[in-house]
């Protein structure tokens, strides 16, 4: 089950009681991996991510990266690959989802089933189609 950050809480009930528009990226999300839990109070710049040489967060479009959601959950359409670690890195234990490609606001985050997942010189790491499993609740 995903988290869902303060951020992203707090516009969604601005949109639906005051009228506010929902913030949302033009294009993209962007999928980090972290190293320790997200909570509800951080944000794209608190999140602690994994560190290897040629990390990056990984785009995932709005219209083709996500499956539209039923029964209260969406999740990813295409898997996630990651840069291939060219150094060794943290163990990567949770995922979260982003609105920039660095900093940012912080929407989802959650576990990677197969926590954790250990990254070493030559790993190329990948979320699995249907693995970012992301709900409000």
């Amino acid at each position: 089950m995903a988290g869902v950050s303060n951020y992203y809480l707090d516009e969604i009930l601005n949109s639906i009681l005051r009228g506010a528009t929902l913030p949302r990226p033009a294009v993209s999300f962007w999928v980090a991996l972290c190293d320790t839990v997200p909570t509800a109070a951080s944000t794209g710049t608190t999140i602690s991510e994994v560190i290897y040489g040629d990390y990056t967060r990984i785009a995932l479009n709005m219209t083709t990266g996500f499956v539209e959601a039923t029964d209260g959950t969406a999740d990813n359409a295409v898997a996630v690959t990651f840069p291939l670690a060219v150094s060794p890195a943290d163990d990567a234990t949770h995922w979260a989802i982003c609105d920039a490609a660095t900093l940012g606001n912080l929407y989802f985050w959650g576990a990677i089933t197969s926590s954790p997942v250990t990254i070493a010189i030559g790993d190329v790491p990948i979320i699995q189609i249907g693995a970012l499993d992301i709900t409000l609740a």
